[in-house]
This record gives C-alpha cells, sequence and structure tokens, in this order.
C-alpha cells in the first residue's frame, strides 16, 4: 500500500521534465552557500574590472611595449571578442560540463591568463593572455547567477 498523497503520484507520473527539483537547501549546506557567493562574487567583480580596467594602461603599454595606440588597443579587443564569442556557449558548456566544473575550468582559465598577462613581454604574448582570459571571464556572469538562484531556496533568492 502507497502512503504517497495524490498530489506526489502525480509528480511521480509526470514526465521527467516536469517533476518538481528538489529544495536547494537540501542540496548545499547553508555555510557553503555563502562560501559559494564569496567566490561567486569574486570572479564576476574581477571580470567587470578585467573589461575595462586595461583601457588606462594603455599609454603605458603603448610606451613600455614600443607599439602604437591602434596595436595596443588589441588587448581591449581582443578580451572582448573572445568574451563575446564564449558567453552564448555558456549555458551549452555548462550542460555538458556540469555546472561545477565548468565554473572551476573557467576560473582556473581566468586566472592563469591572468598570471600570463602580467608576466607578458611583448604584445602578442598579450593579446594571446588577454583572449584566454576574455574565454574563462565570459562564463562568470551569466553562470553565478544561475548557480546562485541554485543554491538558495526561493524565499532568500531576492538577498543572494
Amino acid at each position: 500500500m502507497s502512503t504517497a498523497t495524490p498530489l506526489e503520484e502525480e509528480a511521480r507520473s509526470a514526465p521527467v521534465a516536469l517533476r518538481p527539483v528538489a529544495p536547494p537547501d537540501t542540496v548545499l549546506p547553508p555555510r557553503l552557500r555563502y562560501l559559494v557567493t564569496a567566490t561567486l562574487l569574486a570572479a564576476t567583480f574581477m571580470e567587470v574590472v578585467d573589461t575595462s580596467i586595461v583601457n588606462v594602461a594603455l599609454p603605458s603599454m603603448q610606451g613600455k611595449l614600443g607599439v602604437t595606440l591602434d596595436e595596443a588597443s588589441w588587448v581591449s579587443t581582443g578580451y572582448i571578442i573572445s568574451n563575446v564569442i564564449v558567453l552564448p556557449l555558456t549555458s551549452w558548456l555548462s550542460d555538458a560540463l556540469g555546472r561545477r566544473r565548468f565554473l572551476a575550468y573557467c576560473l582556473i582559465l581566468f586566472t592563469a591568463s591572468s598570471v600570463g598577462c602580467g608576466l607578458s613581454a611583448t604584445l602578442p604574448e598579450l593579446v594571446f593572455f588577454r583572449v584566454m582570459q576574455g574565454a574563462g571571464g565570459a562564463a562568470f556572469l551569466s553562470t553565478a547567477q544561475s548557480t546562485l538562484l541554485e543554491i538558495f531556496p526561493m524565499e532568500q533568492r531576492g538577498a543572494a
């Protein structure tokens, strides 16, 4: 004999796509929610800062690398182009790799390419690392928001 309510029976017989999802707080303990939130906040902040901060340094790069302003502007342009290419793919990549793994890969790529940017001695190196940095940072905005919606219960989503 089944002890399930009629609503639970109906949910079990519904197609997989329409079945209710387990509440988010059963997946992630409250303490970890805030650690994940802080990590996502830091990554997203760095991505937004890196989008525009390099524009301030273009004249300095121009002098230190011995390039024209048009050549130095590829440092910004490369980042934006790779960001725009990867951003529409984030949903598919997140589904294919799993959101946690995808975010981890993007965080590693973003951090490693940031180090590469700092160590670059020539313009082609700098542009390459900025393109990689843009590709890694593209996932942070959209994936961070969907992650926050997933890990917080409905009544706390506004605060998240």
